[in-house]
């Protein structure tokens, strides 16, 4: 199975509690095959951005296992990057 599926299924597991290949498949409107597909030769760029917005998880852990797996850790970390200094100064 190729590294990439190895995340996703990782994934659909830990954000959303699904398992299984037509659970995967239902989840985010591909078909057995396709995920089928996945499984030999990687996700491609198309189902990685779907595997994001429907589980949640990031599109570039997917691609590469590096960074976070949910987008969530990445938004949480911006967010707080962001924040002016909440210091009072009179």
């Amino acid at each position: 199975m190729h590294e990439q599926m190895k995340r996703l299924y990782e994934a659909a597991r830990v954000l959303k509690r699904i398992h299984g290949q037509s659970e995967l498949a239902r989840a985010i409107n591909a078909s057995p095959q396709t995920i089928h597909n996945w499984q030999e030769r990687g996700i491609s760029k198309q189902g990685m951005l779907k595997a994001q917005e429907v589980i949640g998880c990031s599109a570039l852990w997917l691609e590469t296992g590096s960074g976070p797996m949910s987008l969530n850790v990445l938004c949480n970390s911006a967010v707080f990057q962001n924040q002016p200094d909440s210091t009072y100064s009179a």
